[in-house]
């Protein structure tokens, strides 16, 4: 290799309400297979400043909840629970940027909702050269490419690779993405989120998703 980039986004959010800790009991969780599993699961507290929606469908109803960071609120994740009689990866098949604008867009304001979610910590990655050059990225990685403005006789894309992580806790979430790209010379009471989900954590000013990703075993 005669050059490598590297980019990396990295998040450390606190939630506007903390999760106490000591509400934080072993519940079960249901994995894809159907099997019930324990797992640490935090509980939010009476007045915790939340948004809520639940979006209809022909299976049932998508439960969405926003949850803040910091004191301005700028920045939030977004937690999406498929109705019980769909699967989550049936769920993600159907679900685009225009569905997630639809569903945040219904979120409401409310602080009478106890919502359950488990402690779970992620860590990934792979190489996106198929994705890269499905999304039309495909020049890049022949021997035509042109990074003449890098410098001279630099190359072409070889391979380009992710490295994700993402840990939520009781305090908040510290998320980190990471991409190297090398060239070569060549609302009911309490919402419980006890089952697999897919989450954002977004920029509420900018409406630019940061990280999303998905949980079928919290416990990693």
């Amino acid at each position: 290799a005669t050059l490598a980039l590297a980019n990396i986004v990295y998040f450390l959010g606190e939630w506007t309400t903390a999760f106490d800790p000591e509400d934080t009991t072993d519940e079960p969780f249901t994995l894809p297979d159907g099997e019930a599993v324990d797992v640490p699961m935090m509980r939010t507290s009476r007045d915790t400043p939340l948004e809520v929606a639940w979006v209809g469908d022909l299976e049932g109803d998508l439960a969405v909840v926003r949850l803040p960071y910091g004191d301005a609120g700028r920045f939030a994740m977004e937690v999406f629970l498929p109705p019980p009689a769909q699967d989550l990866g049936t769920f993600l098949d159907e679900f685009d940027a225009q569905q997630w604008a639809d569903a945040t867009a219904a979120l409401q304001p409310t602080t009478d909702l106890f919502v359950s979610l488990p402690r779970f910590e992620l860590a990934g990655g792979g190489p996106l050269d198929d994705v890269l050059q499905e999304l039309g990225l495909v020049d890049a990685f022949g021997s035509g490419a042109d990074f003449d403005v890098m410098g001279p006789d630099v190359g072409w894309l070889d391979t380009v690779v992710q490295k994700t992580f993402v840990r939520v806790d009781e305090a908040g979430t510290e998320a980190a993405a990471a991409t190297g790209a090398v060239l070569i010379d060549s609302v009911p009471p309490s919402m419980v989120v006890d089952r697999p989900f897919a989450f954002t954590i977004s920029d509420q000013q900018t409406g630019a998703i940061l990280f999303l990703g998905t949980v079928t075993d919290p416990r990693g």
